[in-house]
């Protein structure tokens, strides 16, 4: 009898544990979703018809995500000017550090793995010869205003979403989906669309 009351409590713990830790990993997924778009999608729809042609994280997320996780230290994104008084020309940030061969995987749980690899991916200094500066990019909001450089984003057309389904009875409509995003190449940098078929170097 002892046997089977220890059986019935552990499928009792696994009926209700295992969907409540796939339903936070959803969230969780979804709830970076939205960081990695600066809130465009949470991942389960497709990205907006207004959306830009080069979707940005918000402001500072990868940066520091990478700092504490990564341990690269944060970068200084700075832009410039080729003539006192004129439009910004160029942005450059400096490389503290090649973020893409950065392993840290045995200390993150699967979706901080999946973030500081979105992450990697949407990374402009790919290609970039050490210690040289990594080429960035202009964010300019809804609004009109203008962020700091960016070294971190994906053109839309190379963003894809993948949603891994969870069916359980107990779930709203009977499922949950954990999301993750592949950026394809990034939007700017050695190894962007941009990069190769154009003599460019940095632009804003």
């Amino acid at each position: 009898r002892i046997w089977l009351r220890i059986f019935a409590l552990s499928v009792v713990v696994v009926l209700l544990v295992v969907p409540r830790n796939n339903k936070v990993r959803s969230l969780h997924s979804r709830s970076i979703a939205l960081c990695l778009t600066s809130g465009l999608t949470d991942g389960i729809a497709e990205l907006p018809a207004h959306a830009p042609e080069v979707i940005f994280p918000v402001p500072g997320f990868c940066r520091s995500f990478i700092k504490q996780h990564a341990l690269i230290p944060e970068p200084t994104c700075a832009a410039w000017r080729l003539g006192y008084g004129e439009a910004y020309a160029h942005g450059l940030c400096s490389n503290t550090g090649n973020l893409s061969t950065s392993d840290v995987w045995h200390s993150l749980g699967r979706v901080e793995q999946r973030s500081l690899r979105m992450c990697q991916e949407l990374w402009f200094g790919q290609g970039v010869p050490t210690g040289a500066p990594v080429p960035a990019l202009r964010l300019v909001a809804s609004g009109g205003e203008v962020a700091p450089p960016q070294m971190f984003g994906c053109r839309r057309e190379d963003l894809e979403f993948r949603r891994h389904t969870i069916w359980w009875f107990f779930y709203v409509r009977g499922v949950t989906r954990v999301v993750s995003l592949i950026c394809r190449r990034p939007a700017f940098g050695p190894k962007s669309a941009a990069w190769g078929s154009t003599p460019l170097d940095s632009s804003l």
